[in-house]
């Protein structure tokens, strides 16, 4: 029954998680984000006053949703992709194909459902090999009638790559006729196969090693292929990145706003002092759209700087005349924030 149980969890389908707190609708009423329900092959997302909401029933696992969220609240699960990764490097030849309807010795549940990001480690990881996309199926596909989203995945991983001089040799395949027929494909069966021959001990090692982090396994592995590039005073061409820096002007205040707001913790204020890291950021943009200031504008990125947090602005510190506490000074002010509010709501029932 153990193993049975094991055996289920290991090839469930590719249920995506979801983070309701990091959704874009969820943190701005005003400007409703619906991409993922754009893309959904089986209307399984909902999203409403309450949030977002995923049917994991009616999901087919094809992780297109994952690939379009700009704050990356829809992430993989990391079991499909930590596969694919372990297989490219033993492997002469590549074909990726799809398991609906793509042949090849790779299978994703679907290639719209890769993430620019992991295609950018893959491609570092891969940089000697040549590459093969088996697209030929895509349009007769019951999942998503083409290929467009991985191939706007696959131009962004590409242009991104030329900030290192790199050229990824990669293949489109459009006809059936020219998959390689020397490519050998891992069926289901013989995926079967494989975990019966394995012992119980080692199925549940395979359980414990699940991803469970908050982090999308897509961006980890795509930020230790960067710092593995060893090039860390590069500027990253903002136009063909696909990391966003910031910087903060005069007009910042010291609000704090783009802390709460930020869906990943990119914005951090402590004390006297405003920092950034560029690897929690996914550009999602929403710090930029609602800083009350407008103080927040783009930055040259080098890549030395994606590890950690980095100042961005220090504030001047009062000390409240009234309740002693210490505020960023915002002009000629003598009281906090909680001071001031307490004032005038006083005065006002005095008034009233």
């Amino acid at each position: 029954m153990l193993f049975r149980y094991i055996i289920k969890q290991l090839t469930k389908v590719n249920v995506p998680v979801l983070k309701k707190e990091s959704c874009i609708s969820f943190r701005n009423n005003k400007n409703k984000c619906n991409r993922c329900l754009e893309v959904c092959p089986n209307s399984c997302i909902e999203i409403d006053n309450n949030g977002i909401e995923l049917d994991e029933d009616l999901c087919l696992g094809c992780g297109i949703c994952t690939t379009v969220c700009p704050s990356q609240s829809l992430y993989s699960k990391g079991e499909k992709e930590e596969q694919l990764l372990s297989r490219v490097e033993e492997l002469p030849k590549i074909v990726l194909g799809c398991e609906e309807k793509n042949d090849g010795n790779l299978k994703v549940p679907c290639l719209n459902g890769l993430h620019r990001e992991l295609l950018t480690a893959i491609f570092i990881l891969l940089k000697d090999k040549e590459i093969y996309f088996n697209v030929s199926g895509c349009e007769n596909c019951q999942v998503q009638k083409d290929y467009k989203i991985f191939k706007e995945n696959l131009e962004a991983a590409q242009k991104f790559l030329s900030n290192f001089n790199l050229k990824s040799n990669i293949n489109l395949i459009t006809n059936t006729k020219d998959v390689p027929q020397q490519v050998l494909e891992l069926s289901r069966r013989d995926f079967m196969v494989m975990l019966k021959e394995q012992t119980k001990e080692k199925t549940l090692e395979v359980l414990k090693k699940k991803n469970n982090s908050k982090t999308p396994y897509h961006r980890k592995i795509f930020l230790e292929e960067l710092k593995g590039l060893k090039v860390e005073n590069i500027v990253l061409d903002k136009e063909n990145s696909l990391l966003q820096g910031w910087n903060v002007t005069e007009n910042c205040d010291g609000c704090g706003f783009c802390q709460a707001i930020c869906p990943n913790k990119a914005w951090k204020l402590e004390k006297n002092k405003l920092s950034f890291n560029i690897s929690q950021c996914t550009n999602c943009r929403l710090c930029v759209e609602l800083c009350p200031q407008k103080s927040i504008i783009s930055a040259d990125l080098v890549l030395s700087e994606i590890d950690g947090y980095r100042i961005k602005k220090e504030f001047n510190i009062k000390v409240c005349r009234k309740c002693g506490k210490e505020f960023i000074e915002k002009g000629l002010e003598e009281f906090c924030l909680t001071c001031k509010k307490r004032a005038n709501l006083l005065k006002a029932n005095t008034n009233g």
